[in-house]
């Protein structure tokens, strides 16, 4: 099995694990999880992320492998943030038991231990884990990857592209920043997640906002002191994953 058939078949393990969570999860994460990537979902791109993430731990043996196609496809600068999850209680239990699902059992396994992680965290981890998978980049990452790698029973082919210039923004991330800047600045405050049914009505009200801006990096930050972490290992764990060469 290659490097790229390995990564899609762990990435069909934690899509399928996810898919069995979702009646478990909250209707924010769920909506999250839903929208639309290329002509795939975030859930589907997220699972592309967290195998890619998974199999270029040391452990693993096509290590060097799978981490030469997060760098063809550019998904390397998230590897570290996806890599801050681990800090989640529970978040480890589930990526292990979905990295080797392969029977049903085990599949509802992995599933049980994403709806018990999620359920143990509080509102704002909550509503910062939501407004990670919005990010433009991760979606844009997410576009790319499933270009590559067509969701689970497409028959449509890979398509070979090339990374997501930072530098020319596209019109979907643009109408990303315009449309959650209000929420960033909502998660800023530290307050209650916003249910996934006022998305549409957000949209119609994103023109009325001046100079929208969407502060990444900040999110991050606040995602880790909202799990009590000291600025000197924030620092350490935006500086990349552990256990991983460049």
């Amino acid at each position: 099995m290659s490097a790229a058939e390995l990564l899609r078949t762990v990435a069909t393990r934690f899509w399928r694990a996810m898919e069995g969570a979702l009646p478990g999860l909250p209707p924010d994460l769920r909506v999250a999880l839903a929208w639309r990537v290329e002509d795939g979902d975030m859930r589907w791109a997220l699972s592309l992320l967290l195998a890619g993430w998974r199999l270029t731990d040391a452990r693993e043996a096509r290590a060097s492998d799978v981490l030469q196609i997060d760098k063809q496809v550019g998904a390397t600068a998230l590897l570290g943030q996806i890599n801050l999850l681990r800090t989640l209680d529970g978040f480890q239990l589930f990526v292990d038991r979905a990295r080797d699902a392969q029977s049903d059992a085990q599949c509802k396994a992995a599933a049980v231990a994403l709806v018990s992680a999620v359920e143990r965290l509080d509102r704002t981890q909550l509503s910062l884990l939501v407004e990670l998978l919005r990010r433009s980049d991760v979606r844009e990452m997410g576009q790319v990857l499933i270009r590559r790698f067509p969701t689970p029973g497409s028959d449509r082919p890979p398509v070979w592209g090339t990374p997501p210039s930072p530098s020319s923004p596209s019109r979907g991330a643009m109408f990303d920043r315009a449309d959650y800047a209000p929420r960033e600045r909502a998660l800023r405050s530290r307050q209650p997640a916003v249910p996934g049914g006022v998305v549409a009505e957000e949209m119609n009200e994103a023109s009325s906002v001046e100079n929208p801006v969407l502060d990444e990096h900040a999110v991050t930050v606040a995602f880790l002191h909202s799990l009590g972490h000291s600025e000197a290992d924030i620092a350490r764990l935006m500086a990349g994953p552990r256990g991983r060469t460049a």
